[in-house]
C-alpha cells in the first residue's frame, strides 16, 4: 500500500508542490559542488545569478546528501530532470522509512499486525502524506518525521536495555537534527514527557538522564552542521522573511482561526450553473465545514454515551476527554461568537495563504476529532496512562496551533523561528496514530472484522484520508500527464530554475529588495564586477566555491564593486598579504573595495572558521562514543548506569 501510493516519486521524481522549485534549486548547486569535489557545499556559487548564497551554513544538508547519493548511484544525467528523479527518490524513501517506523513504534504498543495497519493508516492521514509531501514538498520536514516514531520506539526500551535505547536514540536525533532542526525544537519537551509515561516511578530520573545523553549524543553526531550553524546564526536575520513576505511568515498570523470564520474568507462569484476553480474551491471549504460539524455532533452524542456508561473511570481522563471536547465545539462554534473571541486576520496576508491555512485548520480540526473518536471508542480496560498521554499530546498540539495560546507564543521567542505554527500537525498525527493503533488490536481481538465498531472506525478515517487527498493532492499525481487549471503535471523541467534565493532577504546586506523579491532589478541582469567611482580596468576570476582573485588597475582611487554577495565570513589581502577593507554596497549587497591607484591583485576568500573546522571532530567522537554506548562490553557505560541508580 505504502508503495502503491508514493510510485509517483519513483516514476516522475518530484512532484509539482509548493517548494519544489527551492529544493531543485538547492539541489542543483549543491549537487554541482559536491561532484566537483567540495565535501561539504555551504557557499552556494551558482545561486543569485552566480553573486552566491551562504545558505547551507545553516539549511539542513542530510536529504541534499542522500539526493546526492542516489543521483550518483544510479548514473541519473546530470540535467535538472536527473536531479528531479534524485528528490523524488529522497521522498519515496522517506515515506518508506516513516512508515517502518511508525510500525516499529506501534509494535511496542501493540500487537505486529494491529501495528501494520495503523502504520500505513498513519501515513495515510491528511498531514502527513497528502500535505506534507505531495502539497508542499517539505523535505526536511518529511525526512523528520520519520525520524520521531523511530526516537519513540527506543525510549521503550530505557528500562530494559538502556544501551540499546541511547544508542538508538542518538542516531534518530541525528538524523533529525540534521533533516530538520525545528521539529527537534517542537519534539523534546513531548519526548520528555512521553518517557515519564511509559516507565514506571522508580526509573523516571533515570530514563530522563538516559534520553538527554542520547539526545546530546544525536547533537554530537550532527556536529558538522550543527557548530557551523549556530556560528552563523548570528548573520541571518529571519525577520527579514516577514518583511519581504508580508507578515506570512510571522507566527502570530499562522495560528487559528484566521478571523470571525472557521475557514478564512469564502469565495465568491459562483453559481450553481457555472464551473470553475474559485466554485470547487467553495465546495470543498463546504464539505470540510459541515464534516467537521458533523464530526462534532456525533462526538458530543458518543462522549455523552460513554461517560453516563461509566466506560471512562479515573477522573482525569474524563477530565481530558470534557476539555478536548469543549475544545472542539469552541473550534467548530468560532463563527458564532469568533467576533467577540479573534482579531480578523492581518491584510497583509495574501488571500492564497489564508486558503491554505484555512484547509490546515479544517483538518487538524477533523484530526483531533478522530483522535477523540478512537480514544472513547477503546474498551474500558484499555484506559491507561499511555492512551490518555497520546490523547493529550493531540490535545496540546492542537492547541498550539490556535490563539488559545498566544501569551506562550509570546513570551517564548524561541518558537519564533519555527515560522508556522501548524508545523506542530505532523506529532499530533503521530500521536494519532498511536491511539489507531491501540484500538485496531482492540478490535480485531473483541469480535474481529465483523465488528461493527471496526466498520465505523473504518468508514471514518477513509473518508477523511479521501478527503484530504482530494483537496491536496490532486489525483492527477497519479498519471502521466494531466492538465488541471492549465497546468500540467509531471512536467520535467527543461529549463533553469529562477536563479535567486527565496532566504535572499535573511542575509542580504542592503537597503531594499527590488520588487521585493531581486538585489537587483528584473529587467536587467546583476550587476557585473566594475569600477564605480574612477577609472581603470577589473577582472573576476573563479578559483573555487570560496575563493576570487581580482585583477583591479585604478588610474586613480576607486571604488570596485565585486560580482559576489557580501557575507561577514569573506576576506580580502593583496600579493603582499595586507588584508584590504570589504563593505557592502546599500544599493544591491554586492561587495565593494575601496583601492588606491595602481595594479591590485586581490585575492577573495570565504576561509573554513573554527566551527567548521571543529564539527567534523565533534561528529567523529560522537561516533566513537556511540560505537562504546552500543558496545556491550565496554564496562564504563555500565558502571555509569550503575552509578545513576545509585544516587
Amino acid at each position: 500500500m505504502t508503495i502503491l501510493l508514493n510510485y509517483p516519486w519513483v516514476v516522475w521524481g518530484l512532484v509539482p508542490g509548493h517548494d519544489s522549485g527551492v529544493h531543485l534549486q538547492y539541489f542543483h548547486s549543491f549537487n554541482e559542488q559536491l561532484r566537483g569535489g567540495e565535501l561539504y557545499p555551504r557557499w552556494l556559487t551558482s545561486m543569485n545569478d552566480r553573486a552566491g548564497s551562504p545558505i547551507f551554513f545553516i539549511q539542513y544538508p542530510l536529504p541534499y546528501f542522500v539526493a546526492s547519493a542516489f543521483h550518483y548511484l544510479l548514473h541519473l544525467p546530470l540535467t535538472l530532470a536527473g536531479e528531479s528523479h534524485a528528490l523524488g527518490l529522497v521522498f519515496f524513501f522517506s515515506a518508506m522509512f516513516l512508515n517502518a517506523s511508525l510500525f516499529l513504534w506501534c509494535s511496542r504498543l501493540v500487537d505486529r499486525p494491529s501495528a501494520a495497519m495503523a502504520a500505513v493508516s498513519g501515513l495515510m492521514l491528511p498531514y502527513v502524506l497528502w500535505f506534507d509531501f505531495y502539497h508542499r514538498n517539505a523535505l526536511g520536514e518529511c525526512t523528520a518525521l520519520a525520524c520521531i516514531p523511530l526516537a519513540l520506539y527506543f525510549c521503550h526500551d530505557l528500562d530494559e536495555h538502556p544501551r540499546r535505547a541511547v544508542s538508538g536514540i542518538a542516531l534518530s536525533f541525528g538524523l533529525l537534527f540534521s533533516s530538520h532542526i525545528f521539529s527537534v525544537v517542537m519534539f523534546l519537551p513531548f519526548l520528555a514527557l512521553y518517557v515519564l509515561v511509559i516507565t514506571s516511578s522508580k526509573s523516571a530520573l533515570r530514563s530522563l538522564i538516559l534520553t538527554a545523553l542520547g539526545t546530546a549524543l544525536g547533537a554530537g553526531l550532527a556536529g558538522v552542521y550543527l557548530l557551523p550553524m549556530l556560528a552563523h546564526r548570528q548573520y541571518f536575520d529571519l525577520g527579514g522573511l516577514v518583511r519581504w513576505a508580508g507578515g506570512n511568515y510571522l507566527y502570530d498570523n499562522q495560528l487559528f482561526p484566521l478571523n470571525s470564520f472557521v475557514y478564512g474568507s469564502r469565495p465568491s462569484g459562483c453559481h450553481i450553473l457555472t464551473y470553475h476553480q474559485n466554485c470547487l474551491l467553495e465546495s470543498k471549504w463546504w464539505f470540510l465545514s459541515w464534516l467537521t460539524r458533523l464530526g462534532a455532533l456525533c462526538l458530543v452524542v458518543f462522549a455523552v454515551q460513554r461517560l453516563r456508561k461509566g466506560s471512562i473511570e479515573h477522573v482525569a481522563h474524563r477530565f481530558l476527554v470534557v476539555i478536548t471536547l469543549l475544545l472542539v465545539i469552541f473550534s467548530v462554534g468560532a463563527p458564532l461568537f469568533g467576533a467577540h473571541t479573534f482579531y480578523a486576520h492581518v491584510d497583509q496576508a495574501d488571500n492564497w495563504f489564508i486558503v491554505q491555512r484555512s484547509q490546515i485548520f479544517g483538518f487538524a480540526l477533523l484530526t483531533l476529532e478522530l483522535a477523540l473518536i478512537t480514544f472513547l471508542a477503546l474498551p474500558k480496560q484499555s484506559y491507561q496512562r499511555l492512551p490518555a498521554s497520546l490523547l493529550g499530546g493531540v490535545l496540546m498540539c492542537f492547541l498550539l496551533m490556535t490563539r488559545w495560546t498566544v501569551p506562550l507564543w509570546g513570551r517564548m521567542h524561541f518558537l519564533w523561528s519555527i515560522q508556522f505554527p501548524w508545523r506542530f500537525f505532523g506529532l499530533l498525527s503521530i500521536f494519532t496514530t498511536g491511539l489507531i493503533a491501540l484500538l485496531v488490536q482492540a478490535i480485531l481481538r473483541n469480535g474481529g472484522w465483523r465488528n461493527p465498531r471496526f466498520l465505523l472506525t473504518c468508514c471514518v478515517f477513509a473518508g477523511i484520508a479521501l478527503l484530504g487527498a482530494a483537496d491536496w493532492a490532486d489525483p492527477a499525481i497519479f498519471f502521466p500527464t494531466f492538465r488541471f487549471s492549465g497546468k500540467v503535471f509531471h512536467h520535467i523541467p527543461d529549463r533553469p530554475q529562477e536563479p535567486t534565493d527565496i532566504a535572499l532577504s535573511t542575509y542580504l546586506h542592503a537597503t531594499e529588495l527590488f520588487n521585493q523579491e531581486h538585489p537587483w532589478r528584473a529587467d536587467s541582469p546583476a550587476e557585473e564586477t566594475r569600477i564605480l567611482q574612477g577609472t581603470g580596468s577589473v577582472r573576476l576570476q573563479t578559483i573555487a566555491a570560496r575563493r576570487r582573485v581580482l585583477e583591479v588597475d585604478c588610474s586613480v582611487p576607486c571604488m570596485t564593486q565585486v560580482h559576489l554577495l557580501y557575507y561577514p565570513g569573506w576576506l580580502a589581502h593583496d600579493l603582499t598579504g595586507a588584508s584590504v577593507t570589504l563593505q557592502a554596497s546599500p544599493e544591491n549587497g554586492l561587495i565593494e573595495l575601496p583601492l588606491p591607484s595602481g595594479y591590485h591583485c586581490i585575492q577573495l576568500e570565504l576561509p573554513r572558521d573554527s566551527a567548521e573546522q571543529l564539527g567534523p571532530w565533534v561528529s567523529f567522537l560522537s561516533f566513537g562514543m556511540l560505537l562504546i554506548v552500543a558496545n556491550p562490553c565496554a564496562m564504563g557505560f555500565s558502571r555509569f548506569i550503575a552509578r545513576i541508580q545509585r544516587s
